[in-house]
Protein backbone atom coordinates (compact mmCIF):
# COMPACT_ATOMS: atom_id res chain seq x y z
CA UNK A 1 0.00 0.00 0.00
CA UNK A 2 2.86 2.36 0.75
CA UNK A 3 4.34 1.73 -2.68
CA UNK A 4 1.06 2.46 -4.45
CA UNK A 5 0.61 5.66 -2.46
CA UNK A 6 4.13 6.78 -3.39
CA UNK A 7 3.52 5.96 -7.04
CA UNK A 8 0.32 8.01 -7.04
CA UNK A 9 2.15 10.99 -5.53
CA UNK A 10 5.05 10.65 -7.97
CA UNK A 11 2.77 10.41 -11.00
CA UNK A 12 0.77 13.45 -9.87
CA UNK A 13 4.05 15.33 -9.49
CA UNK A 14 5.31 14.29 -12.92
CA UNK A 15 1.99 14.99 -14.66
CA UNK A 16 1.59 18.28 -12.76
CA UNK A 17 -2.03 17.45 -12.00
CA UNK A 18 -4.02 15.48 -9.43
CA UNK A 19 -4.90 12.52 -11.63
CA UNK A 20 -4.15 9.68 -9.23
CA UNK A 21 -5.65 9.13 -5.79
CA UNK A 22 -4.53 6.25 -3.63
CA UNK A 23 -7.75 6.11 -1.62
CA UNK A 24 -9.93 6.15 -4.72
CA UNK A 25 -7.88 3.29 -6.16
CA UNK A 26 -8.05 1.39 -2.87
CA UNK A 27 -11.83 1.72 -2.44
CA UNK A 28 -12.63 0.91 -6.07
CA UNK A 29 -10.27 -2.06 -5.95
CA UNK A 30 -12.14 -3.44 -2.95
CA UNK A 31 -15.54 -2.79 -4.54
CA UNK A 32 -14.60 -4.45 -7.84
CA UNK A 33 -12.68 -7.36 -6.29
CA UNK A 34 -9.39 -6.23 -7.83
CA UNK A 35 -10.52 -5.43 -11.35
CA UNK A 36 -10.07 -1.67 -10.90
CA UNK A 37 -6.48 -2.25 -9.75
CA UNK A 38 -5.64 -3.78 -13.12
CA UNK A 39 -7.08 -0.71 -14.85
CA UNK A 40 -5.18 1.57 -12.45
CA UNK A 41 -1.89 -0.17 -13.29
CA UNK A 42 -2.71 0.12 -17.01
CA UNK A 43 -3.33 3.88 -16.65
CA UNK A 44 -0.13 4.43 -14.69
CA UNK A 45 1.94 2.47 -17.20
CA UNK A 46 0.45 4.26 -20.20
CA UNK A 47 0.91 7.70 -18.59
CA UNK A 48 4.52 6.89 -17.76
CA UNK A 49 5.09 5.74 -21.34
CA UNK A 50 3.71 9.05 -22.59
CA UNK A 51 5.98 10.95 -20.18
CA UNK A 52 9.02 9.12 -21.50
CA UNK A 53 7.81 9.52 -25.10
CA UNK A 54 8.01 5.77 -25.53
CA UNK A 55 5.97 4.21 -28.32
CA UNK A 56 6.75 0.77 -26.95
CA UNK A 57 3.61 -0.71 -25.41
CA UNK A 58 5.42 -3.65 -23.81
CA UNK A 59 5.48 -1.94 -20.40
CA UNK A 60 1.72 -1.46 -20.50
CA UNK A 61 1.16 -5.10 -21.44
CA UNK A 62 3.61 -6.20 -18.75
CA UNK A 63 1.84 -4.10 -16.11
CA UNK A 64 -1.56 -5.58 -16.97
CA UNK A 65 -0.27 -9.14 -17.25
CA UNK A 66 1.59 -9.05 -13.93
CA UNK A 67 -1.39 -7.42 -12.21
CA UNK A 68 -3.72 -10.13 -13.49
CA UNK A 69 -1.33 -12.81 -12.25
CA UNK A 70 -1.04 -11.15 -8.84
CA UNK A 71 2.62 -10.31 -9.37
CA UNK A 72 2.18 -6.56 -9.44
CA UNK A 73 5.02 -6.13 -6.94
CA UNK A 74 7.42 -7.06 -9.75
CA UNK A 75 6.04 -4.33 -11.96
CA UNK A 76 6.11 -1.93 -9.00
CA UNK A 77 9.89 -2.33 -8.90
CA UNK A 78 10.16 -1.77 -12.66
CA UNK A 79 7.83 1.22 -12.42
CA UNK A 80 9.87 2.76 -9.60
CA UNK A 81 13.03 2.41 -11.67
CA UNK A 82 11.38 4.19 -14.58
CA UNK A 83 10.09 6.98 -12.31
CA UNK A 84 13.60 7.42 -10.96
CA UNK A 85 14.98 7.68 -14.51
CA UNK A 86 12.43 10.35 -15.43
CA UNK A 87 13.20 12.33 -12.29
CA UNK A 88 16.94 12.07 -12.93
CA UNK A 89 16.40 13.29 -16.47
CA UNK A 90 14.42 16.25 -15.12
CA UNK A 91 17.03 16.68 -12.37
CA UNK A 92 14.30 17.07 -9.76
CA UNK A 93 13.13 15.32 -6.64
CA UNK A 94 9.40 15.23 -5.78
CA UNK A 95 8.23 16.46 -2.40
CA UNK A 96 7.56 13.75 0.16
Amino acid sequence: MVVQSSHCKAMNYLLKQEKYSFWKMYIFTLLTCGIYFIYHEYRKASDLASLTHSDDSSDVVLAVLLSILGLNFIYDAIFQTKINEVLRAQDSIPPV
